[in-house]
């Protein structure tokens, strides 16, 4: 026996479908629009500002944003909300694309009316974001403590071998070795926060909170992220050999992936132990 689906649920369905590609749409474009001029231009500086680039992993950040936010089941009431991101997407700027998907992102979680999962996606997006021109602000006010930080942890590194080092605000000097004069490409900041808004992300999508528990996985992060930093800009100073393997060569791939994989592990294991 065959059933008829009533026109209005026809309707209905159509209306949400239509209204879930356009939230996609709006989405996407902000975010690709953010994106692009870091993918297109490999510049360090621009206007003053570190240019903090766009990692992979932002991207899947927004990823998982994005499908717990379709996840809605009324999508239509939600497109007002997208104004902001909108704008972002044709703007010029990159941050002013970001800043876009934030302000509507906070739109949304003012509404009462979100249910759990689009709300898990809206806190997501909002984090994703606001991570560019935070930390590009943080880095511009804030930058050269934490360059000279880094260089003095790498030096203490370097001391704990026996190895003869000196470090001056953001330069380190290695006697018979090299003297290193760090730059916002050096420093553990931009890592460091990616790395952060992926427990973030991750923690928010699986759980849907972020527990007290959950800040021991974080502790462990930046642990992690500073150490891996450290070591590398110290052997860096050891040698020329070192410098080029480790600047831009395979050694400097080989330790992202090794960080990575160890902040993977590290958030999936807290992760299991939380979902239990």
């Amino acid at each position: 026996m065959m059933s008829v689906v009533p026109d209005s649920a026809n309707s209905e369905l159509k209306t949400t479908f239509v209204a879930k590609m356009v939230l996609l749409v709006t989405l996407v474009g902000t975010i690709a629009n953010a994106a692009m001029p870091n993918v297109l231009q490999a510049s360090h500086d621009v206007g003053g500002l570190p240019d903090i680039g766009v990692s992979k992993l932002v991207l899947i950040c927004a990823m998982l944003g994005m499908f717990r936010l379709l996840q809605t089941s009324n999508p239509a009431d939600l497109l007002p909300s997208l104004l902001p991101a909108a704008i972002g997407a044709v703007t010029r700027s990159a941050d002013a694309a970001w800043l876009g998907l934030a302000i509507s992102m906070y739109i949304l979680l003012k509404r009462d009316d979100l249910c759990s999962k689009a709300r898990d996606g809206a806190l997501i997006l909002l984090a994703v974001g606001l991570h560019g021109p935070v930390v590009s602000m943080f880095g511009l006010f804030f930058g050269a403590d934490i360059l000279t930080f880094d260089a003095k942890i790498a030096a203490a590194v370097l001391s704990l071998t026996g190895t003869p080092v000196s470090a001056s605000a953001t330069s380190l000097s290695v006697k018979d070795g090299m003297d290193l004069v760090l730059v916002w490409r050096c420093g553990v900041l931009n890592n460091l926060s990616i790395a952060l808004l992926l427990w973030y992300s991750a923690t928010q999508f699986v759980l849907g909170r972020i527990p007290l528990q959950a800040l021991t996985a974080a502790v462990l992060v930046i642990a992690v992220m500073v150490l891996a930093n450290s070591l590398r800009i110290a052997a860096m100073a050891l040698n020329s050999v070192y410098f080029e393997y480790l600047h831009d060569g395979q050694g400097a791939t080989l330790l992202r992936i090794a960080t990575m994989v160890c902040i993977a592990f590290i958030i999936s294991k807290n992760l299991r132990r939380l979902a239990r």
